[in-house]
């Protein structure tokens, strides 16, 4: 069991000062993570730091690995001249990657902090997903967005490693906008500006988070290629709500020989997902990311003209608004897109007023035989016909279930059950 994470000591006064000599106070805690803490802040003006203060600061100790590489990640990219630059060569209206804006560390009773301060943003993207799914037009629009952020921080050698809706924030006064955060696995994919080699790192092996981790992550190895197809995961569980190897998550390795299978059979896997209605502008997606090789340079431009033309197929536009905001654009949205299976279950009818408990009135032992007899026929004939259209990788992964299972099993009968014997009581 790993040790339990020490809570951060702030410094005297709440005040700490960066390596430029600017002061900064801090407020209130508003999260927590694994290695640290985050707070509101804002610069010392002598004043209580303001509820609605513009900045955060992420606290860490100063052994944290993943402060460090996050403070030096935006060290090399984050710096606000960088940014204004690139927003103006690409004619973008606004680029959805943190402003560094201060750094440094301090010691309280022995042990030293490392901190960063940045740009404060509103909730993370998983807060507004719903029966596991994002609004269609809000999916494409943040996936447009983040391949943004992906050609910038790949030119500068970086790739993120960790694309995923809770690690996507919306902007603070304007919720149109979206910014990446957390660069604590973000790494180079060069050495000494040549592009790294196709050979796996067991050290690194299945880093991220395992439902989108890429093929190349899963074999140790970095590369562009691997962001892109990160995204491609997260836009499929998005839109459908599914993924094939979610009932693997216990087993990377299997997680990763499912990926290989389906990534070979991109219609195979969109359908696993999808049902028959499919997905062409995901299926689109996915089919130029099996043909991006190990050091190519994904085709940013061609990959963003998918996603819109996706929105476009679905009647939409991209106008650079979210659409998080509408109930009635969710539900039509998650209708256009659904598969023909849905596991949503149906609204509850609400109990009619006057009606007493004792009113109601169990069906007769007959007909109720007949109807599971019927829905049991019903079932099995549906199962029949949908294994019969199964494709090889989904065949593969059923069978990874169930020899996942009949190990469960065995392990189960070896285990002699105890009994349990009754101490007698005494007169």
């Amino acid at each position: 069991m790993p040790p339990k994470r020490k809570a951060v000591i702030l410094p005297s006064n709440n005040t700490v000062r960066d390596i430029s000599k600017k002061s900064w106070k801090i407020g209130k805690r508003i999260g927590i993570g694994g290695f640290g803490e985050v707070f509101v802040c804002q610069e010392d003006v002598g004043k209580a730091v303001s509820p609605s203060a513009s900045y955060v600061i992420k606290i860490e100790p100063s052994g944290s690995g993943p402060l460090f590489v996050e403070m030096h990640f935006y060290m090399r990219t984050a710096n606000k001249s960088s940014l204004d630059a690139w927003i103006s060569q690409k004619k973008l209206d606004y680029l959805g990657m943190p402003t560094l804006h201060a750094k440094g560390q301090y010691e309280v009773d022995g042990t030293t902090y490392r901190y960063i301060i940045i740009d404060r943003y509103s909730s993370d993207l998983e807060a507004y997903i719903k029966n596991g799914k994002l609004p269609l037009k809000t999916a494409y629009t943040v996936g447009i967005r983040v391949l943004d952020v992906l050609e910038y921080i790949h030119s500068n050698g970086y790739i993120h490693a960790d694309i995923k809706a809770s690690n996507i924030m919306l902007g603070l006064t304007d919720k149109n906008k979206v910014y990446i955060c957390d660069f604590g696995l973000a790494c180079k994919f060069t050495r000494d500006e040549v592009h790294k080699q196709e050979k796996g790192d067991k050290k690194k092996m299945h880093n991220g988070t395992i439902e989108y981790t890429s093929r190349d992550a899963h074999k140790g190895m970095d590369s562009r290629r691997a962001d892109i197809e990160i995204l491609g995961y997260n836009l499929l569980h998005w839109l459908s709500g599914k993924l094939p190897w979610l009932g693997l998550l216990n087993d990377c390795k299997a997680v990763a020989e499912s990926k290989e299978k389906f990534m070979a059979d991109v219609t195979g896997l969109v359908s696993a997902c999808f049902g028959k209605s499919g997905n062409k502008a995901i299926e689109a997606f996915l089919k130029s990311v099996a043909k991006i090789g190990f050091q190519d340079e994904p085709d940013y431009k061609a990959l963003r003209k998918i996603l819109v033309k996706g929105l476009e197929a679905a009647g939409k536009k991209f106008d650079r608004k979210l659409d998080l905001f509408s109930d009635r654009k969710r539900q039509s949205d998650e209708t256009l897109f659904s598969s023909e299976d849905s596991e949503d279950e149906p609204p509850k009818k609400p109990p009619l007023k006057g009606l007493k408990q004792e009113s109601k009135r169990k069906a007769p032992a007959k007909k109720k035989t007949k109807i599971q007899e019927s829905d049991t026929e019903t079932e099995t004939t549906e199962s029949i016909s949908v294994q019969e259209n199964l494709t090889p990788a989904m065949k593969h992964v059923l069978e990874l279930k169930k020899k996942r299972e009949a190990e469960k099993d065995a392990k189960k009968t070896k285990r002699a059950p105890r009994t349990r014997r009754k101490s007698p009581r005494k007169p």
